[in-house]
């Protein structure tokens, strides 16, 4: 019954509309078979399950003393002292679920990804024709990226769909005056739920907040006035921050330590984060061999299409430029990830500017026909996508790509297995990735370097590995002062004397 229902509504669709859920089809199988049950160093997904922890078990005291360890005894940044608690509270549901299941959690990160795909739908559907909406997610659906992305478990794709939906909110809502919900109350209490949402996700969601306002700015200068319900999302917004503040022990987010242990801003770091990120796109495409040649392709458009349409879409450039420019203030490189926000205007100023490419004309089935070279090299990018999962996916069935060491594999869980069985709970480990070691372990953790401050800690273990960032086992004041433990292909574990 179902399946005739779908076939006949299928059918009942207009061939745009078959294109895009066919994208959608293809983007979700592609999904389901690009996860892997592989996790590389980088901890960042252990804090964010350790929070998540402390919301399901309550226990907050716990993680925060843990915490309050790894921050103060670390000499080397190992991130904030607390991550927003949007993600943790996402993911919260899947760990109390499935447990640490990384296949779950990349299923359900993917689906952020689909709701995303809609998203892009929704916002540019009246401003791209047919073809160049088809063509901006087909570039997001089909991104090897995003594909092997989201096996870091991290709150970049869901703020990637929920700073989407605020821009979407606000320009139908302040702007365009076209209620999504109707009444304009409830389209302005809603925008005001997803700003919070975006904010307790990524502490960078506090641009959209800013973006509002100018934008509010903006229309107050061009009609003289202003509505009381322009400020409700400002209300709802302080009202929810307020009682999550209030329900998480008052620690929402803390960078400081970032900032303090990267020297804090200066005109140096900037200029070279301006560098940074100005190449940095081009691991978007994923294809060492093309990515740098495909961006430099889309860089000219994408600036075309940006003075074309500076007037008429203020907005996302307000936003490109508002969050850009804090990405830049960021004292650490964060790579690509921190700028999928606005990879989706990067795009769609891209397409705007193809459309001033001039046309072919190509006999098609006896006819001729116009055909915008911007279609060419708009497709041209996504046929590369496709290769990009093609040759990713060749490499791992035929066995040729490398083993990721993480703390997945065998070495590593034998690792955290003897340290669980053969320490007591108040032992605290040195180690370069303190956060997965305290996920793991449930032991106090922290990241520490130089020889003469780490024998002081007497009593305290070391694990040295052989990849990471901790080098002390050939330093002869170190084996005067250590006893080794445990070893196997990739670690070894000493305890202080």
């Amino acid at each position: 019954m179902f399946d005739q229902l779908f076939t006949y509504s299928f059918l009942l669709m207009d061939k745009y509309k078959k294109y895009f859920c066919l994208i959608i089809i293809l983007s979700a199988v592609f999904s389901v078979l690009s996860v892997r049950n592989e996790f590389c160093w980088g901890d960042d997904f252990a804090q964010y399950i350790l929070q998540a922890k402390s919301i399901l078990s309550g226990n907050f005291e716990h993680f925060a003393y843990q915490n309050s360890i790894r921050s103060e005894y670390s000499t080397v940044c190992v991130g904030p002292t607390y991550y927003p608690w949007g993600f943790p509270l996402l993911i919260a549901p899947v760990l109390a679920i499935f447990g640490m299941n990384f296949t779950a959690f990349q299923i359900y990160i993917s689906l952020f990804h689909i709701l995303f795909l809609f998203s892009l739908w929704i916002l540019f559907r009246n401003k791209l024709n047919k073809i160049q909406i088809l063509g901006i997610i087909a570039i997001f659906a089909f991104n090897p990226f995003l594909f092997e992305f989201k096996k870091n478990l991290v709150p970049e794709i869901p703020f990637l769909l929920f700073s989407t939906l605020c821009i979407y909110l606000i320009e139908g809502t302040l702007i365009d005056k076209e209620y999504i919900l109707k009444k304009s109350w409830l389209s302005y209490l809603l925008l005001g739920v997803i700003l919070f949402v975006s904010v307790f996700l990524r502490t960078a969601g506090v641009t959209l907040v800013i973006v509002y306002f100018i934008a509010q700015v903006f229309i107050y200068f061009k009609t003289k006035k202003t509505h009381l319900v322009e400020w409700t999302p400002y209300i709802v917004l302080l009202t929810l921050y307020f009682l999550a503040n209030s329900f998480f022990s008052s620690e929402v987010s803390s960078y400081k330590s970032v900032f303090a242990q990267a020297g804090g801003i200066s005109v140096k770091s900037i200029f070279e984060h301006i560098l940074y990120y100005s190449v940095i796109p081009s691991k978007f495409y994923e294809i060492p061999e093309f990515s740098s040649i495909i961006y430099g392709i889309t860089l000219p458009f994408f600036f075309i299409g940006l003075i074309n349409r500076f007037s008429k879409d203020f907005l996302y450039i307000i936003f490109v430029v508002i969050y850009t420019g804090l990405i830049l203030l960021f004292p650490d490189y964060g790579g690509f990830r921190l700028l999928l926000p606005v990879a989706p205007f990067y795009f769609y100023f891209f397409f705007i500017g193809l459309a001033s490419c001039p046309t072919y004309t190509l006999k098609i089935k006896g006819k001729l026909s116009n055909i915008p070279s911007g279609y060419i090299i708009s497709y041209f990018i996504i046929i590369i996508s496709f290769l990009a999962i093609s040759y990713q996916s060749v490499l791992i069935q035929t066995g040729k790509a490398q083993p990721i060491q993480g703390p997945l594999s065998t070495d590593s869980k034998e690792l955290f297995s003897y340290i669980v069985r053969n320490t007591n709970k108040d032992d605290k480990i040195i180690f370069w990735k303190p956060r997965a070691m305290i996920l793991y372990t449930d032991r106090s953790s922290f990241f520490v370097q130089d020889v003469n401050r780490i024998i002081t800690y007497k009593g305290a273990y070391l694990v040295e590995e052989t990849d990471g960032e901790i080098n002390v086992s050939q330093n002869l004041k170190f084996r005067n002062n250590s006893r080794l433990l445990f070893t196997n292909g990739h670690f070894k574990l000493y305890k202080l004397s």
